[in-house]
């Protein structure tokens, strides 16, 4: 809303039409999307009129805008302590309050107390629909001088407010009310592929270029990629049954699993990644609604002396991954180049599922984070 002149309008727009209603108790408001382009939003709510209109009264996720990466600088601050002969800094109490009553009194008439009780309220989870916004963190320290004055002692505060600390003995507590940020997965090959696009838009100067791959189609970067369909064995290859059926994303419907191959230009290398559809988790026993843990793999990255041998080695690949059912490190010896498998971890810091991977992925090529900025 600072930076960017559609969003600041929108946002105004709603201000204005409040301050021009003022000080009717009642107002009907027309709030704007705040982005231009398409986007989703998951509301929740309940119909009206007869199944025709659906009031939504939360908003649970939206998409984010498309558009250049987001470099975002982030402060941290860092109390420098007292010298030898001053007096020793008082700490700002931090008063949780453990105990949450089933009814909250939240004002916005008056300001929370300075050093007054502090109320956590959180709220359900707000999805991120689709592919996030690439954002680039730099974090920098800035040394603050501690407040040596005093604060007063929290009380026993009955109502909350949101605003900022202003003044004291109001007996107004401040209340914090947020909904955690989460990420929608849209099925994992499906989020390393966008997590790669992520990273390309992040880091365009050093990822020049993201394709996948089927020997039908060739390299293509149609947002929407395709897979390799594993051959079925026949009927007379004397394999194992586990093995027969491992091929099959359905044994009952005999759909064959799929492999996602992705090609990357990062630095001076080309990647190859390789990704093995996993089967959908089933139902626990005795109709549980909670689904078991889906099988696990290990994706495969490697480079190749001689980008001519590509089709060759990763047909080699596909028929041999059926034969270890998945356990792609059994293949990695026979590289025509380098080749070495990768875990899935997962971390907090990610801005989109399964951008660790990725990076992991990265590394063992010997290209980390710092490489890429």
């Amino acid at each position: 809303m600072l930076y960017d002149p559609y969003a600041e309008q929108a946002a105004r727009d709603i201000y204005a039409q409040t301050e021009a209603s003022f000080p009717q108790d009642k107002m009907l408001l027309k709030v704007t999307p705040w982005f231009q382009g398409s986007g989703e939003i998951s509301v929740s709510g309940v119909p009206i009129d007869g199944g025709n209109t659906f009031l939504g009264l939360q908003i649970l996720g939206c998409t984010q805008p498309d558009g250049a990466t987001i470099h975002r600088e982030r402060e941290k601050s860092t109390t420098v302590p007292a010298t030898d002969g001053d007096d020793a800094p008082t700490q700002f109490p931090y008063h949780q309050l453990q105990d949450i009553p089933d009814v909250i009194d939240l004002t916005d008439d008056e300001e929370p107390d300075h050093g007054s009780s502090w109320l956590d309220l959180p709220e359900d989870e707000f999805v991120i629909l689709g592919k996030p916004r690439a954002v680039l963190d730099k974090r920098y320290t800035r040394k603050n001088v501690p407040d040596t004055r005093g604060v007063p002692v929290p009380g026993d505060e009955t109502i909350f407010s949101t605003g900022e600390p202003h003044g004291s003995g109001k007996g107004v507590g401040q209340a914090s009310i947020h909904a955690p940020i989460t990420l929608e997965s849209q099925g994992f090959l499906r989020d390393m592929w966008n997590a790669l696009l992520y990273l390309q838009s992040a880091y365009p100067a050093t990822i020049r270029g993201v394709s996948w791959f089927t020997f039908e189609d060739g390299f293509s970067t149609s947002p929407d990629p395709r897979l390799i369909s594993l051959e079925p064995f026949e009927i007379d290859e004397e394999v194992e049954t586990s093995v027969a059926n491992w091929v099959y994303i359905d044994t009952q419907t005999k759909v064959p699993r799929g492999v996602l191959v992705v090609r990357v230009h990062v630095l001076d290398q080309t990647l190859y990644l390789m990704e093995i559809q996993r089967r959908p988790p089933k139902p626990r026993a005795g109709g549980s609604e909670e689904a078991s843990k889906p099988p696990s793999y290990k994706g495969l990255v490697f480079t190749l002396s001689h980008q001519g041998s590509f089709e060759q080695w990763l047909r080699q690949v596909l028929s041999n991954v059926r034969h270890v059912e998945g356990v792609v490190q059994k293949l990695v010896g026979h590289c025509p180049g380098f080749a070495d498998t990768f875990k899935h971890p997962k971390s907090k810091k990610e801005q989109i599922p399964c951008e660790a991977s990725v990076l992991n992925a990265f590394s063992k090529v010997s290209i980390g984070r710092s490489d890429l900025a």
